[in-house]
């Protein structure tokens, strides 16, 4: 665990810098606190089909698809109003992992793409035209990580919103 995760010894203010190549465990533990609050769902991830149950979460009601080639896309509301348009919802269809590397405001950034991230988060880390706002989420389908530096997201606006339009109390 020490070898991927940074805990830092002061979580209260988040200001010391994480290590290279380690990733925040408060920034892991937020993440995973959005999945149990609501960035989750039972579609199928490779198909977006849904289940023989026919059972669907809020997330999974709040996303459709725009098209046949697996470009699904999440339409609450607030969420509209933060990300300025539908925001991507991630959805691989390649089989394996695929390492992709994305330059944003001339800093180059590297992530690992997964198709079990399909579905239950945001950015699709594909299109030439997405916004840093998708890409460089809490809930973001790859985490976008520097050579130069380790890896801590605090809960965005954006966050906020998708779980706002999903029923969670926010002001």
């Amino acid at each position: 665990m020490r070898q991927a995760y940074w805990i830092d010894p002061q979580p209260e203010t988040r200001t010391l810098p994480v290590p290279v190549g380690k990733v925040d465990l408060v920034t892991v533990f937020a993440h995973e606190l959005g999945h149990g609050l609501g960035f989750n769902g039972f579609l199928e991830r490779s198909t977006g089909a849904v289940p023989a149950h026919n059972g669907i979460s809020v997330f999974d009601s709040l996303m459709y698809e725009t098209n046949l080639s697996g470009s699904p896309v999440f339409t609450g509301a607030k969420t509209l109003t933060a990300y300025g348009s539908k925001l991507p919802v991630t959805f691989f269809t390649f089989p394996d992992s695929r390492t992709n590397t994305y330059s944003i405001a001339g800093v180059n950034y590297i992530a690992t793409l997964h198709p079990s991230q399909n579905l239950t988060h945001y950015g699709r880390y594909t299109a030439s035209n997405e916004s840093a706002k998708s890409l460089q989420g809490l809930m973001g389908g790859a985490w976008l990580f520097r050579a130069d530096q380790g890896l801590r997201i605090r809960v965005s606006n954006l966050d906020a919103a998708v779980l706002c339009d999903m029923g969670v109390p926010c002001r």
